[in-house]
């Protein structure tokens, strides 16, 4: 984990923890149960994300540096 990395939860009965480390581009899903990585998701290196908020639903908002949000689902 680096300074640029964060750990995202949810109030609900999720079944994840997120973790975003924006320094290398990538979102790691980790099951709460278990503690094995479920998936990774990535994205490209000329997108710079400057914040990222996850909704109860557990879609993930990410805010770039040139004020663009993007939704993953």
């Amino acid at each position: 984990p680096s300074a640029q990395s964060r750990l995202l939860t949810t109030e609900n009965e999720s079944a994840n923890l997120f973790f975003v480390d924006r320094g290398v581009g990538r979102i790691y899903v980790i099951d709460k149960r278990t503690g094995v990585l479920a998936k990774t998701l990535t994205f490209e290196s000329d997108i710079v994300i400057s914040d990222v908020a996850i909704a109860p639903t557990n879609v993930l908002y990410l805010l770039t540096d040139d004020g663009k949000i993007l939704k993953v689902e």
